[in-house]
């Protein structure tokens, strides 16, 4: 409680403490709220200490230091624990308050722990760091500019998409020069990836375009996978 108190002590904790108990809210609720910009419903205190607590939030950061989205961050990965409708109900009453706190980048970052891509994302920039040896600086440089340009960083395949138009999707990044890019499927998806980079493989197009790729899984079950494309030297 103590680390609670120094948080809020510079607006008056006794008087803090007062109006709390008036309003029926919790101290450690309000901490919370005002530490990520909005407090999911459900969410207390014990559940944000929780999510502190497993390992791929702890990697993360390790890797990237006290930045100001961890907030959201351990929101998300609170969201993404909950059910498919539970998620959309949050995320649409919360959109705007995160995108006034921390602007569009806060949106994307909300988007992709909610629908638990940030683990692929942290297993890959884990793997970076131990490769590259970069400073803490350029790390989060990366981490930054990466989350950025999420959307242009990311393919996203379904069952019903052609094989040929995947294939298509990943050459088209590296076509663009891309430092790293990411392929998310799910369930029967994950064949069709997997016929596509084995055809861009046998074409020598992976290679010659300068990228290595790798696999990875969001579950234990393997029932979603992500593949990593980046470059073998990212500039």
């Amino acid at each position: 409680m103590g680390d609670i108190e120094e948080k809020v002590g510079e607006v008056g904790f006794g008087f803090l403490s007062a109006f709390l108990r008036k309003t029926g809210s919790s101290l450690k609720s309000f901490f919370v709220k005002n530490k990520v910009g909005f407090l999911p419903e459900g969410m207390d205190y014990s559940a944000y200490q929780k999510i502190g607590q497993e390992n791929s939030f702890k990697q993360l950061h390790f890797l990237i230091g006290d930045h100001p989205t961890l907030g959201i961050i351990l929101a998300g990965l609170y969201i993404s624990s909950l059910d498919k409708d539970s998620k959309i109900k949050i995320y649409r009453e919360n959109r705007q308050k995160i995108y006034e706190k921390y602007g569009p980048l806060g949106v994307s970052i909300f988007n992709i722990v909610i629908t638990g891509f940030i683990y692929g994302f942290i297993q890959w920039l884990t793997t970076y760091n131990l490769e590259k040896n970069p400073s803490k600086t350029e790390l989060v440089d990366i981490y930054e500019n990466t989350l950025r340009d999420w959307k242009e960083s990311t393919i996203f395949v379904e069952t019903a998409t052609p094989q040929r138009i995947v294939s298509e999707k990943i050459y088209s990044k590296m076509s663009s020069d891309k430092n790293v890019f990411f392929v998310f499927a799910s369930g029967n998806a994950r064949k069709i990836v997997r016929e596509s980079i084995e055809i861009l493989n046998k074409q020598n197009l992976i290679s010659a375009n300068g990228y290595s790729f790798s696999f990875g899984k969001l579950n234990d079950t393997l029932e979603e996978g992500f593949w990593i494309f980046q470059k073998k030297t990212i500039s």
